[in-house]
């Protein structure tokens, strides 16, 4: 992904599953505040989402507390690599 501005990867958050859950996870995001970068970016097989690459609006700390909380409301486990 290119920014305008230096960017670091702080903290990866994911799941293992045998099928794809961006759709599910995506309005439970949209609720904690996040926002759509751009239409269509990384959706465009999807039908119903804006995109699947979402801005988290808060520190650090809270989009990883954020983010977890969504994984846990659509049954994912959510795995944590902090860099």
């Amino acid at each position: 992904i290119l920014v305008p501005q230096p960017t670091r990867i702080d903290t990866i958050v994911f799941a293992y599953e045998n099928y794809r859950r961006e759709c599910i996870l995506t309005p439970h995001l949209e609720k904690s505040g996040f926002t759509h970068l751009k239409r269509g970016l990384g959706s465009s097989d999807c039908k119903s989402c804006t995109s699947h690459f979402l801005k988290c609006p808060y520190s650090m700390p809270a989009c990883r507390k954020a983010v977890v909380s969504a994984f846990k409301e659509v049954m994912l486990k959510p795995v944590i690599i902090t860099l």
